[in-house]
């Protein structure tokens, strides 16, 4: 039987999304679900819902440079900010 180049099309699709499938599972399980605790203010007002939303994570820490980049772009607000609170043992 001749196979056609719709059969080879069917059959690279078929492997290719198994394959997906495959590595997709690998990747969830090998990541942690983490959470986050924000808050959200509107700033630049003084009325309910007409300024800049603003995202505040009041605890960073742990947190890279490229995490706290893609929480922001997560976050899809104007402003995201991230707070660093002192150690203990660094207060005065």
């Amino acid at each position: 039987m001749k196979r056609t180049r719709r059969d080879f099309l069917q059959a690279s699709a078929t492997g290719i999304a198994a394959t997906f499938a495959r590595s997709s599972l690998n990747y969830e399980s090998t990541q942690r679900a983490r959470r986050f605790h924000f808050v959200q203010i509107d700033v630049f007002t003084s009325q309910r819902l007409q300024g800049n939303p603003l995202a505040v994570f009041p605890d960073a820490r742990g947190l890279t440079d490229s995490e706290l980049q893609d929480i922001a772009r997560e976050t899809n607000l104007q402003e995201t900010t991230s707070v660093f609170p002192r150690d203990p043992w660094c207060a005065v």
